[in-house]
């Protein structure tokens, strides 16, 4: 099925508004970035947390290594196309401190939340220092 342009004018201008609008973020940058709104507002639509406790460490699970990426790469916290300076600082600091670190972190609380896991990693440690 094939449709003509003339039979839908406002497709045919459609190209000719878009030339003359300013620049927009990437098509990719702006699929991360719905992503990263959909993740968002998913979590604000569960239920709420007793009072005092919303947004803390008991009542939330923490973002996985790719919402962090994903959140990073979005630059969403930058006010719009004019400030290209903390948006390369942002995205530094999550590439560079942020998503190293956490990966650290997330490494060393999965190791201590079984004791078989926190017992072996410490039999490897004696072993390898015992060892070296």
């Amino acid at each position: 099925m094939t449709v003509s342009n003339e039979a839908m004018p406002d497709q045919a201008a459609a190209p000719a508004a878009n030339a003359e609008a300013p620049r927009t973020r990437p098509r990719a940058r702006v699929a991360v970035t719905e992503r990263v709104r959909r993740w968002f507002a998913a979590r604000k639509s569960r239920s709420p947390a007793p009072r005092g406790a919303r947004g803390s460490v008991w009542s939330e699970s923490p973002a996985s290594i790719a919402e962090l990426v994903a959140y990073t790469a979005a630059g969403d916290w930058v006010p719009g196309e004019r400030a290209p300076v903390l948006e390369f600082l942002g995205k530094a600091y999550g590439y560079l401190v942020a998503v190293p670190v956490s990966i650290a972190l997330y490494a060393v609380a999965w190791l201590l939340q079984r004791p078989g896991r926190f017992a072996l990693a410490c039999f490897v440690g004696l072993v390898v220092w015992l060892g070296g």
